[in-house]
């Protein structure tokens, strides 16, 4: 488990815990840097504030289908302004160019 060195990360209680399943190891980053996480921070806030806290699940079976109907809509529909409007799938699947620093997808392969 790869965590940054927050304090619930480094208590003794949770690394006891974590030693005591035999099958979890623990690292943490060598340093703090404020945005060593953000990415991975912010799709978390989506889809927490997009999907889960929206719908309210009531069992595991619920969440699993709801996060994989949400990552599926995020990766595939949903646009994303740092790749030029467009879903991460079409972007990675289509190829992009890079026009002026900005990375875009070719206009014929934009998504209409």
């Amino acid at each position: 488990m790869h965590s940054d060195r927050g304090t619930q990360f480094t208590s003794h209680v949770f690394r006891r815990y974590l030693r005591s399943l035999g099958t979890v190891s623990q690292s943490m980053i060598d340093r703090p840097l404020a945005t060593e996480n953000i990415y991975v921070e912010r799709f978390f806030r989506s889809i927490k504030h997009e999907c889960l806290y929206l719908r309210q699940p009531k069992t595991v079976e619920d969440i699993d289908a709801l996060c994989e109907a949400y990552i599926v809509m995020y990766n595939e529909e949903r646009c994303h302004s740092a790749i030029g409007n467009v879903p991460p799938g079409h972007y990675f699947r289509e190829g992009i160019a890079i026009s002026e620093g900005i990375p875009r997808l070719r206009d014929e392969n934009r998504p209409k």
